[in-house]
């Protein structure tokens, strides 16, 4: 080969590796890892430890599981499915969607800025531990809503007909309104 086809060649070779480099974008680079929380969750074989992360997305379970240790930063969980604990979670808009149907959701530990029952039945939304949640809106008849340990609901309105409230020594709902 001649001396300038060899330089061609290399020429041609590093403007494609510089193209190549060039054309991709930060979210081309990321690891498989960074995928979205809702997938990691509706994903994962088991429940899942969000290790402390703070989440700035919202996030949609479809399966029944734990999900635990998290940050939302105002971002809304919604909960379709029964058997869903939320553990360790805090700054985070909660609904339990109507595919709960007559199942139940557990909140344990967290510190919640509204959740918004639109599901759920006589197995309950469960509030337990130290949870406390600033506002509660139970838009779905015929549910119960389960105050546990030292659980602290801050407002509650009820929009709906049939709606139980229940609560332990230790448990305080400081205002309720019933509006329906």
């Amino acid at each position: 080969m001649t001396k300038t086809v060899k330089k061609f060649l290399f020429l041609m070779s590093t403007l494609a590796l510089v193209g190549s480099f060039m054309a991709c974008s930060d979210d081309s680079t990321q690891s498989s890892t960074d995928t979205s929380v809702t997938t990691q969750i509706n994903s994962a074989s088991g429940d899942v430890d969000l290790k402390n992360a703070t989440i700035n997305e919202n996030v949609i379970i479809n399966r029944a599981c734990t999900v635990s240790n998290a940050k939302f930063s105002g971002k809304t969980i919604t909960v379709n499915v029964t058997g869903v604990t939320l553990n360790n979670i805090s700054d985070a808009v909660v609904v339990a969607a109507a595919g709960i149907e007559s199942g139940s959701l557990i909140i344990k530990d967290s510190d919640i800025t509204t959740l918004t029952v639109l599901g759920g039945g006589s197995n309950s939304i469960h509030l337990s531990g130290r949870t406390k949640v600033a506002k509660v809106a139970v838009q779905k008849k015929a549910v119960r809503i389960a105050l546990e340990d030292t659980a602290n609901v801050t407002a509650l309105t009820v929009s709906a007909d049939r709606v139980l409230i229940e609560g332990d020594d230790n448990t305080k709902v400081a205002s309720l309104t019933v509006d329906n």
